[in-house]
Parts: structure tokens; sequence; C-alpha cells
């Protein structure tokens, strides 16, 4: 149980980070590309991400019901 929570955290920081890191990313870009597609790239990216998470987290549902 105590393994479970820790893991849950450190996802969390690492997701966290991953958002800064991408924030950080794009707003480098501002003087180059417009700001509608930063935005655009980033939360498309973004949802991508949120995407292929609940497609992993489904299917090890699955096997372990099975």
């Amino acid at each position: 149980m105590k393994n479970i929570l820790i893991q849950k955290r450190l996802g969390l920081v690492g997701s966290i980070l991953g958002i800064v890191v991408a924030f950080f990313g794009a707003y480098q870009m501002i003087g180059r590309i417009r700001t509608v597609d930063i935005l655009t790239l980033f939360f498309g990216g973004f949802g991508a991400g949120a995407g292929m998470i609940k497609m992993i987290l489904d299917y090890r549902k699955e096997r372990n019901r099975n």
C-alpha cells in the first residue's frame, strides 16, 4: 500500500515537471512563432499524452482482470 502511494506521488511529480518543461519550451518560441500555434501544439501534445496514458491504464486493468 505504501509503495503504491509513493508511486502515485512520483507519477504526479513527473507529470508536473513534464508540463513545466513543455511550457518553458513553448515560452522560448514566443518571439519566433505565433502564440496561437504554440498553445495549439502544447495542448494538443498534452491531450495526446493523456489519451495514451488512459489507453495504457485500460490495457493494464483488463490484463489484471483476466
